[in-house]
C-alpha cells in the first residue's frame, strides 16, 4: 500500500512538471480553405532549412498541438499548412510555455498569436507593422503626392524602424532577436542596423545573409544624400566604353535607374519613369538606365522592346556588377536621383514619390 501511495504521488510530481513545462497550441483557421492538416517546423537560420517536428488533422476548421518545452529559452518556430518543400507559406511564432492561441487572418496572409507573453508583445508590434505598413503603400498608390505626404511617407518609413528595433535590440543574442533582425533587416534604418549587427553574436554575423548585408550597409553609407556618387565603367549597348560621370552632372537632375530585362517589377515600373522623363526632360532632367544583365542580346532587345530613349550603361556582370559594389541596388528597380552638382539627393524614389520629388525640385524648392 505505501508503495502504491509512494508512486501515486511520484506521477503527480512528475505530470506536475511536465505541465510547468508544457505548451499547447489551440489554432483556427479560415473556412472553405481546403486545408486538411497543419505542420509544426523548427529552422536552422544558418541552413535555411525546416524540419518537421510534428502534425495535426483540422478538424471544424481547428487545429492543435500540445507538447513539452526542451529549450531552455522561447525560439522561434512555425507552422505550414503543407510540407516546407510544398509550402505556398510558412508561418513564424514564438514557442514558449504557457497555452498559446493561434488565429490565421481570412486570407491566409497573417498569422496572429497570442496567450503568453512573448507572443501577446509581438501581436502588438505586428499589427502595428502592419498598419504602417498598409498606410505607406496607400500613400505610394495614390495618384499624386504632396510635400506634406512626402514627409508622413519618410515619418511612416522611421517609426517601422523604431518599432522594430525596440522589440529586437533587448533580444539580439537569442534566436528570436536573430530571426526577426534577418526577417526585417530590409525595414530598419541604415543606424539601426548597424547598432543591432554591433551588438550581436560573432557567429551570427559569420551567416552568409548577415555578410552580404554588412556589404550593403557600407554601400548605403556611401551613398547617403549629399555625398558625391562614385564613378564606375561601363559599355553602352553598341559596346561604346563610357563612365558614369560623362553621362551625369552637366547641370542636369539625374536620375540612375537600376534595372534588368528579367526583372519583371522593373519593367512594370518603366512607365512611370516615362512619364517623368517626358514630363521634365525639357527642364533638366535625364535618366540613365543601369542594367544587371549578363546576356548583351537580351539587355539590347529589352531596350528595343520597352522603346527607352534614354542613356543605357551596363558592365554585364550582373550582381557581381562594379555598379552594385558601389551602389546598395539589391533588390532592383532601385533608383538613384542625383542632383546637377553630381551629389545625391535621394535612393529608391519610384512612381509618385518620384513624380512629387522632381515637382519640387523644378520648382526651384530645392
Amino acid at each position: 500500500m505505501k508503495n502504491l501511495i509512494f508512486l501515486f504521488f511520484f506521477l503527480l510530481i512528475l505530470l506536475s512538471c511536465s505541465d510547468k513545462n508544457g505548451y499547447e497550441i489551440t489554432g483556427t483557421i479560415p473556412a472553405n480553405t481546403g486545408k486538411e492538416k497543419v505542420y509544426l517546423l523548427k529552422n536552422d537560420l544558418k541552413e535555411r532549412t525546416y524540419t518537421i517536428l510534428d502534425s495535426t488533422i483540422v478538424e471544424n476548421n481547428a487545429f492543435k498541438f500540445k507538447g513539452e518545452i526542451t529549450n531552455t529559452e522561447p525560439e522561434i518556430y512555425f507552422l505550414s499548412f503543407d510540407t516546407p518543400d510544398k509550402a505556398e507559406q510558412i508561418y513564424s511564432f514564438i514557442l514558449e510555455k504557457g497555452k498559446i492561441n493561434a488565429v490565421f487572418s481570412g486570407d491566409k496572409e497573417y498569422l496572429f498569436v497570442t496567450g503568453t507573453s512573448l507572443n501577446d508583445e509581438w501581436n502588438e508590434v505586428q499589427k502595428t507593422y502592419i498598419g504602417k505598413m498598409s498606410f505607406m503603400n496607400e500613400l505610394y498608390e495614390s495618384e499624386r503626392l504632396s510635400p506634406e505626404q512626402i514627409q508622413q511617407f519618410k515619418t511612416l518609413r522611421k517609426d517601422i524602424s523604431d518599432l522594430l528595433y525596440n522589440f529586437i535590440k533587448p533580444r539580439i543574442n537569442t534566436n528570436i532577436g536573430e530571426y526577426y533582425f534577418l526577417s526585417f533587416r530590409s525595414r530598419l534604418e541604415e543606424e539601426h542596423a548597424e547598432e543591432l549587427l554591433a551588438m550581436s553574436h560573432p557567429e551570427f554575423r559569420e551567416l552568409k545573409q548577415i555578410q552580404d548585408l554588412e556589404t550593403k550597409l557600407k554601400t548605403e553609407k556611401s551613398t547617403r544624400p549629399g555625398n558625391a556618387f562614385t564613378d564606375v565603367r561601363g559599355i553602352t549597348p553598341d559596346g561604346k566604353e563610357v563612365k558614369l560621370s560623362d553621362l551625369v552632372g552637366k547641370d542636369k537632375i539625374v536620375l540612375l535607374d537600376f534595372w534588368a530585362s528579367w526583372c519583371i517589377p522593373c519593367i512594370e515600373d518603366i512607365p512611370n519613369v516615362k512619364t517623368a522623363y517626358e514630363k521634365y526632360k525639357d527642364k533638366g532632367f535625364e535618366v540613365v538606365g543601369i542594367s544587371l544583365d549578363h546576356d548583351k542580346e537580351a539587355w539590347k532587345k529589352a531596350i528595343e522592346r520597352l522603346n527607352l530613349p534614354w542613356a543605357q550603361i551596363s558592365d554585364l556582370k550582373g550582381w557581381e556588377s562594379e555598379f552594385v559594389q558601389y551602389y546598395p541596388a539589391r533588390p532592383i528597380p532601385f533608383t538613384v536621383l542625383l542632383g546637377r552638382d553630381g551629389k545625391i539627393i535621394e535612393k529608391r524614389l519610384r512612381g509618385n514619390m518620384l513624380l512629387a520629388t522632381l515637382e519640387e525640385l523644378f520648382e526651384g524648392k530645392q
